[in-house]
């Protein structure tokens, strides 16, 4: 196939991509296979941490079928484990949170907004909501009542170092 000829169908190709977004037409589906390494997880990890907490988030106190198990020092770091002592059980929206550093808590078990990560969405006009949000979690973390269960505090400076807290 000569190479004018493969120019010419791509730029065809092209325009009727544009066309068919520009028309409002609904594109067909494509399928892509990725692939990529990731550490290997507990799969009893959700279950421990969810139990522990008795279904419940620890910053806000709903079940509602959303709770998640997060992992305090994240999973991809060098030190993340899935041991119950490196996990919580959050709502999506927490979890969410913790992970993107919005919300985090201290060695005390203290939940405290990211005031630099608010400042920031505040800039980028993404804090409408914050109130609501705000007013969603508790003061302090509702822990398992199995001081064994609980949140290893070193876990938590770690993780509050890697997240930009300090």
């Amino acid at each position: 196939v000569d190479e004018s000829y493969l120019r010419e169908l791509i730029k065809r190709l092209n325009e009727r991509n544009f066309d068919d977004y520009d028309n409002n037409r609904a594109m067909e589906k494509e399928k892509f296979l990725f692939t990529y390494k990731r550490y290997k997880r507990n799969p009893k990890f959700r279950r421990i941490v969810c139990r522990a907490y008795n279904n419940c988030c620890a910053m806000c106190g709903i079940s509602l079928d959303l709770i998640e198990a997060a992992h305090i020092i994240p999973h991809s770091h060098i030190k993340g484990t899935d041991s119950i002592n490196n996990g919580i059980a959050l709502c999506s929206i927490h979890h969410t949170s913790y992970d993107n550093a919005l919300v985090y808590f201290d060695e005390n078990y203290y939940i405290y907004i990211n005031n630099a990560k608010l400042k920031y969405l505040t800039k980028i006009h993404q804090d409408f909501g914050y109130q609501k949000f705000n007013s969603l979690q508790f003061k302090k973390l509702v822990l398992p009542k199995d001081k064994s269960l609980i949140p290893n505090p070193d876990n938590i400076f770690i993780a509050n170092n890697i997240r930009g807290i300090s």
